[in-house]
């Protein structure tokens, strides 16, 4: 059975830019924020977070390095921007998602089924 996995001890250089994120996040949900941000719920953000998904695949098909960082950047603020409005709703805060058990369960997983990709044509 494997181990589960365990957070490290080490501190993270990406804590500060994170943090950055959330609270720009914040900012823009607040009062006196952004009235486009402040309109969203859980439900009218579902689609961005798909339309950026699909974007990352895109991107990481045609192997474009800067397009793909700019997407995957798109979708962990999307993600943010989802749990802070869950958070608004009161169903959980942003401390919930790494939390001991998700990381546990991540750990007893067994890894997915890959099947190839078959390479694009050029």
């Amino acid at each position: 059975m494997p181990r589960a996995i365990r957070p490290s001890r080490r501190r993270h250089r990406e804590g500060p830019a994170f943090g950055a994120l959330v609270e720009t996040a914040r900012r823009l949900q607040a009062p006196g924020g952004c009235p486009w941000d402040r309109a969203q719920t859980v439900r009218t953000l579902l689609p961005h977070l798909i339309e950026e998904t699909w974007e990352v695949f895109v991107s990481s098909r045609t192997r474009d390095r800067d397009h793909l960082r700019e997407e995957l950047g798109d979708v962990l603020y999307t993600v943010v921007f989802l749990t802070l409005l869950a958070e608004r709703e009161g169903w959980f805060d942003l401390t919930a998602l790494p939390c001991r058990r998700g990381l546990d369960r991540l750990g007893r997983k067994p890894p997915p089924p890959r099947r190839p990709i078959p390479a694009r044509r050029t």
